[in-house]
């Protein structure tokens, strides 16, 4: 009897132990997991981090002008994803146990596709297989699938119930970093594989290839503070130097001498760098955008030249008092230059790089170093709607009084916003268009526009050059070659000339030189100063004013 007993207490033993086994290897696996995903992240912060050196190396933390299906389920998962917490393969398991190096530099460019930031259309496809990130789960898709903004809805609807599950905090509305996004990239030996390609259609655009990996988030949290998604903000995170691949052959043709494109090289890698100390897109989750705002970087093909332009200068920026520089470029001089102070942003800052200089008659064989713009057909309703664009986007570069005569003395300024927009709609003719004020090397800083009593002052090149565009203008360039369509005039280095009847403006003439702001280096100078065999180390002086050429790496 008592033999019975013991013999049903060891079974029972026996069992107890086996389900403590069973358990404890769950557990082990659950922490395998987790340990795994727990790499993902790590290495995913090592590859691009955005806390890098100080000193002669970059910071991880305006503006170049020249001329980028299975569905998942409700469940939040691809039926060619796998389950974060399913098995992880051998292969697998050996890429997360390896190391990965970091990027030197790294930086997060924010898509635009022309279409604005925040995009409610999107494809993303992949031609081999890929990851997506959430917070901490992985997902898993497979080659040749592709993913949707529908998808991706789904991923955060399922994050944010995962956070309200566990109590995390949500975004503190200030700024996005890639924990508040899903990261989507191919995984290779240990880290994102920064070489990778993957196509991303935008709004219904043909799409282009891009490199790296990809961050989204949600439009509706950080940037704009709200809870809801007003689209989806999406960040190309890729190594600087694979970045400057595509920006240089995007603001220089790539048929330049090798020492202008080296050049070139230089200055788009220093005026990155600063962006990214900067951080003026952090709001974004980014260090710039892919327009004209910063520099361009479109991705439909990049040209050998440029790969050997950005190799053979690696990790050269110009710096000024141990800084990089903000590099500004543009097109071409009509023979001088100006300084930043055409920029009211400016102000504060120290520019002693960026000094004016005359160049002669070195871009002379330019078809833009001299050009007419013709208004032979005034629209006054096309110049309304400009001033009311300024007047929205800044009310402060636009200012409108009241009085006769020249002079602004007894003038009354009309400060109601309301009331400036009455009087610019109201316009039905104009007597008079002429600059009131310029700038170092006589660019055009204020211009002054007489209807009836009124006179309305609009400041700063760049709107300058904005007001007096319209449909059906004409730009005859010094070659005779004719562009139309434009939409900004292309320097602000010239003449206005009114053409009257019977006392109001019928026409306007603008006679000038030069394509673009006119600050820092020329390419076409640079183009013709290698072509007459001076280096890039040259070109780059004769821009710059007390600069040197350092090396990040």
């Amino acid at each position: 009897m008592r033999d019975s007993i013991f013999r049903k207490l060891f079974i029972v033993l026996i069992v107890a132990m086996a389900v403590i086994v069973v358990k404890l290897q769950a557990a082990v696996e659950e922490k395998h997991m987790d340990q795994y995903v727990e790499r993902c992240l790590e290495r995913t912060a090592a590859v691009f981090s955005m806390e890098g050196n100080t000193g002669n190396e970059t910071s991880q933390n305006e503006n170049g002008e020249s001329g980028q299906e299975s569905r998942m389920k409700e469940s939040g998962r691809n039926d060619n994803v796998s389950d974060p917490q399913g098995t992880v393969s051998e292969d697998q398991a050996v890429a997360a146990d390896q190391e990965s190096e970091p990027s030197p530099v790294a930086i997060r460019v924010l898509l635009t596709g022309g279409q604005g930031y925040a995009h409610h259309d999107f494809t993303l496809s992949f031609e081999e297989d890929y990851y997506i990130q959430n917070g901490q789960e992985v997902y898993y898709g497979e080659a040749g699938t592709s993913i949707t903004e529908t998808d991706i809805a789904s991923l955060f609807a399922r994050q944010s119930e995962r956070q309200d599950h566990i109590g995390n905090a949500q975004s503190n509305g200030t700024s996005i970093g890639e924990e508040d996004g899903l990261i989507v990239g191919i995984w290779r030996n240990g880290g994102w594989d920064t070489d990778a390609e993957w196509k991303l259609s935008m709004d219904g655009d043909a799409g282009e290839t891009y490199q790296g990996i990809l961050v989204i988030t949600q439009a509706g949290n950080g940037a704009s503070g709200g809870q809801q998604s007003e689209g989806y903000y999406l960040v190309n995170t890729l190594p600087l130097e694979s970045y400057l691949y595509y920006v240089l052959p995007s603001e220089m043709p790539s048929s330049y001498p090798m020492e202008a494109l080296k050049a070139q090289a230089v200055c788009a890698r220093s005026y990155a760098m600063l962006q990214i100390r900067q951080g003026r897109m952090e709001q974004y989750g980014a260090d710039v955008d892919d327009t004209t705002a910063f520099q361009v970087y479109h991705t439909q093909g990049t040209s050998d030249a440029a790969i050997q332009a950005v190799d053979e200068t690696a990790g050269q920026y110009l710096s000024y008092q141990g800084e990089p520089i903000e590099a500004f470029y543009y097109a071409c001089s009509c023979g001088h230059s100006t300084t930043a102070d055409i920029w009211r942003g400016s102000a504060g800052r120290d520019y002693s790089y960026l000094v004016y200089r005359d160049y002669g008659t070195l871009e002379q064989e330019s078809p833009w170093y001299r050009w007419s713009y013709q208004a032979k057909q005034f629209d006054i309703e096309a110049l309304k709607s400009r001033l009311l664009t300024v007047l929205a986007q800044n009310k402060n570069d636009i200012s409108i009084y009241k009085g006769e005569g020249s002079s602004r003395e007894g003038w009354t300024e009309i400060t109601d916003r309301g009331k400036m927009e009455e009087i610019i709609g109201g316009m039905s003719a104009v007597q008079d268009i002429r600059i009131q004020e310029r700038l170092t090397g006589e660019v055009v800083d204020c211009l002054h526009i007489t209807s009836g009593s009124y006179h309305i002052m609009i400041e700063g090149e760049y709107y300058i050059r904005n007001i007096l565009t319209a449909d059906g203008y004409m730009l005859i360039k010094q070659d005779m070659s004719v562009s139309e369509g434009l939409t900004l005039v292309p320097s602000g280095f010239f003449e206005i000339e009114a053409v009257k009847q019977d006392g109001n403006l019928i026409a306007y003439v603008l006679k000038g030189g030069g394509f673009g702001h006119g600050v820092g280096m020329s390419q076409y100078g640079a183009r013709y100063l290698a072509e007459e065999g001076k280096d890039y180390e040259y070109i780059l002086t004769y821009y710059y004013e007390n600069v040197t050429i350092d090396k990040v790496y």
